[in-house]
């Protein structure tokens, strides 16, 4: 096999838990020899879309932006591909009062918790 090129990851930023498609020329067509992982934690679930060229990898329950994409074909790894993360986004903050007190900050995307929001 030849070292795994990554020519397209679609989304290019993804929730974790969620699918995105890796697109390369070199991924065979045996998923046993094959295992992906981002940021040094497996996909938990890799499967195929198009034989060779196309690979579903569920992310992993991490967080964070550029982190390591590794596949490794047979043995043989990728170099230098990276994935990041959708980055959260803030959607209320409520008013904290001069004299002290609690503000709630309200996201999407926060990251593996109970729920897409935490406040």
């Amino acid at each position: 096999y030849a070292p795994p090129s990554v020519s397209q990851i679609v989304p290019m930023n993804q929730l974790p838990g969620e699918n995105i498609t890796i697109k390369d020329n070199s991924f065979g067509d045996e998923l046993s020899l094959i295992s992906i992982s981002i940021g040094g934690t497996p996909c938990s679930y890799v499967g195929p879309v198009t034989p060779h060229t196309e690979l579903i990898c569920t992310t992993p329950q991490i967080l964070g932006a550029n982190k390591s994409l590794s596949i490794v074909v047979n043995g043989v790894q990728n170099v230098n591909d990276v994935f990041s993360y959708t980055a959260p986004e803030v959607h209320n903050v409520t008013h904290l009062p001069a004299s002290g007190g609690v503000a709630t900050i309200k996201v999407a995307v926060f990251g593996p918790v109970n729920g897409s929001q935490v406040t």
